[in-house]
């Protein structure tokens, strides 16, 4: 089953590359909705977003600083090998990461428990 290819993989599991792990603690089947949250709500843990969502997301800094452009790391990240040989090509997709606690609203998709999902193009 794919919750089991989950919790028991045949190689360990990566954020695309080697260099950046991924642990799975549990696997769950949830569903998801979009909801359009007028007020901004805190995000629960650490946030990859990609940029193509970026624009339709109003968020804010919990952090006190003088700069009021602080708004979260860009960053390119492996999403999708797509091929291996000769050699390993993968697809990178633009993200803005936003540490736990940053505020965000918008239309968002959110699963049965309350949590974000930010899907990519592929």
């Amino acid at each position: 089953t794919f919750a089991g290819a989950l919790q028991k993989p045949k190689t360990f599991l990566s954020l695309g590359i080697a260099e950046i792990p991924a642990k799975v603690m549990f696997v769950k089947i949830l569903s998801a909705k979009w909801v359009d949250f007028k007020l901004r709500k805190p995000l629960k843990w650490n946030a990859y977003i990609p940029k193509h969502l970026v624009g339709n997301i109003r968020f804010s800094s919990p952090y006190r600083t003088e700069s009021k452009i602080l708004a979260g790391i860009e960053f390119l990240l492996p999403s999708f090998l797509k091929q291996v040989e000769p050699y390993r090509d993968y697809h990178f997709e633009e993200v803005l990461y936003l540490p736990e606690g940053f505020r965000i609203s918008g239309n968002l998709l959110v699963d049965e428990e309350g949590n974000f999902l930010f899907l990519t193009e592929e």
